[in-house]
């Protein structure tokens, strides 16, 4: 590599972390590990001298704790050959100081016959989460005093690396709040921010995916805009990218000396350094309610960069830079409609819901409004989306929950679909009830059944519009028979319930009943069968078997009530 031009500027950055390097000075932090490092550079002797340098510009250690002191130590060797050749009566002076706003933090100065030691200690406590202030630490060590490690001819110089610590982990979260559980969204959100900590800054962000697909990135919106569905952008945008790209400066842009240096390429300003987010879209009703996966696709940065006109290649990367990062979250909004929008004694409703807590149970139950009386409508499970479909059937003209409608004529209520989770609820709300009510006007006699269970409404068994079929089964949906059996028992129970109505011989329902459940069983054997050959999902499966003990329910509890 060519010598630097008389009387320059030197910067050479290396990392906080318990590593020598082959300078006349050192670093080491207790609790931390080095990974990588990075820009080699090489510093030649001057004209007469038989000595030279071949270092790093950057260093990069992870922690190897997550709480505790990280204690940080720069040394200056005595004696050393560029420090000698200053002559003993010389000064040289080691300096410690944050890459962003050079405030110094520990400093010694002596002659070349005297060890330099400076030393601070980092508070470091990411036990709780990553992304608490600061992301990651970087730090820049400092010697003056020593031109001819320059390579110039008593010019002073300043020799300056930086270390770099990176927590024990590297993650994204939502809104930059790290959570034990799925960020919850509100139906109609329209995009959340995606924040990065822990990574290295070479590390290159490749892909943001949703679902197992790939978002479409764009440019930066002005006034941070808000991208269309399944777009996204980076933010902020580095000053002098007319592309508002919102990518950090590669490799290929670090110039030194230039005000395209180190600082600029870790996007180090007056604020501290720090990582880039996301802003992704979500649109308006594009991305259903449910659990949703996010991944962060990495790899590390490939380039080269230019030391006083010559070009090296980055150096070594971090073995963890290649990454596949991920986040869920869940888009909730509770809406259940009801068909029809009037009904009576014991007709046959429809409910179907969406947005409420996936892989859930609902409880569905009628109101008369103004009134205390109401009536329990059974529970219902949720698929993946939080959606669901279900049938039932009002009471009878004798059960009191019609006794005003009977005495008075029709009434306004509602039929309530409420979230029956209580872990969810506790995470989320507090354990307050979430939930949702669809208008009805209860009448006085029933105006015909809607409706029928013989649609199919097993999960991937069919694309009946509302119905449980889960899009994430329709890669494997359940065997067709055990969809014909369910179908079969569901039109019985829809007979057994007629019947009923009809006051119709015991003997007779029991037997329908009794064919309704040999046929779930039938059903619950074919998707258990199904599930063990690796022919059906296990999720998808256990859907299906709480659609069928659902309607099995139903049956034991039409038999019940004939004792």
């Amino acid at each position: 590599m060519r010598r630097p031009r008389h009387g320059a500027t030197v910067i050479a950055l290396a990392l906080l972390a318990g590593a020598s390097t082959a300078h006349p000075f050192t670093t080491r932090t207790s609790g931390t590990q080095l990974v990588a490092q990075y820009f080699p550079v090489l510093y030649k002797s001057p004209p007469g001298q038989l000595w030279g340098v071949d270092t790093n510009l950057v260093f990069v250690s992870r922690a190897i704790i997550s709480k505790g002191t990280l204690e940080h130590s720069a040394t200056l060797q005595s004696n050393d050959v560029p420090r000698a050749a200053q002559g003993a009566g010389s000064v040289q002076t080691i300096i410690l100081k944050n890459t962003a706003g050079n405030t110094i933090l520990a400093s010694a100065t002596g002659p070349p016959s005297e060890t330099l030691v400076a030393r601070y200690s980092v508070p470091w406590d990411k036990e709780a989460t990553i992304f608490s202030y600061p992301l990651f630490l970087a730090f820049d060590v400092e010697v003056t005093g020593i031109p001819a490690m320059c390579g110039t001819s008593g010019a002073g110089c300043t020799m300056r690396y930086t270390d770099i610590i990176l927590p024990s982990r590297a993650a994204i979260a939502i809104e930059g709040v790290e959570l034990p559980r799925p960020t919850l969204l509100l139906r109609g959100a329209r995009y959340f921010d995606l924040k990065s900590a822990g990574l290295s800054p070479f590390a290159e962000w490749v892909s943001l995916g949703l679902d197992g697909t790939e978002l479409t990135k764009i440019p930066f919106l002005d006034g941070y805009g808000t991208p269309p569905a399944r777009q996204w952008y980076r933010h902020p945008v580095r000053a002098g990218d007319p592309t508002k790209s919102g990518d950090p400066l590669p490799p290929s842009g670090v110039e030194v000396p230039s005000q395209n240096g180190i600082e600029a390429f870790l996007s180090c300003g007056g604020g501290g350094c720090g990582t880039h987010a996301a802003r992704i879209g979500l649109g308006d009703g594009a991305i259903p309610t449910g659990l949703h996966t996010i991944t962060l696709a990495t790899q590390p940065y490939a380039g080269s960069f230019k030391f006083y006109g010559e070009t090296g290649s980055v150096g070594s990367g971090d073995a963890g830079d290649p990454a596949q990062l991920s986040t869920s979250f869940i888009l909730f909004g509770p809406l259940v409609e009801v068909e029809p929008a009037e009904a009576g004694p014991g007709q046959r409703i429809v409910v179907r819901g969406s947005g409420f807590a996936p892989n859930s149970q609902v409880r569905l139950a009628a109101l008369l409004a103004g009134s205390s009386r109401n009536a329990s409508l059974g529970s219902q499970p949720t698929d993946v989306t939080g959606g669901f479909t279900a049938e039932r059937t009002l009471p009878s003209a004798g059960d009191p929950f019609f006794a005003d409608v009977l005495a008075r004529g029709p009434q306004p209520g509602y039929v309530r679909a409420e979230v029956d989770d209580a872990q969810f609820l506790a995470d989320y709300f507090g354990g307050l009830p979430q939930y949702h009510d669809a208008t009805v006007r209860f009448l006085p006699t029933a105006v015909g059944p809607v409706g029928s269970t013989t649609t199919t409404t097993l999960p991937g068994g069919g694309t009946t519009p509302g119905g449980l079929d889960v899009p994430a089964c329709t890669n494997t949906p359940v065997p067709a028979k055990a969809e014909a059996k369910f179908d079969k028992a569901a039109a019985l129970v829809d007979d057994v319930e007629q019947l009923i109505l009809e006051q119709a011989a015991k003997k007779k329902v029991k037997r329908l009943i009794g064919k309704a459940q040999g046929a779930l069983q039938r059903a619950r054997g074919l998707v258990n069968r199904a599930k063990k050959k690796g022919l059906v999902s296990a999720g998808c499966a256990d859907t299906a078997f709480g659609v069928i003990d659902e309607l099995a329910s139903t049956a034991q509890a039409l038999r019940d009530g004939l004792q």
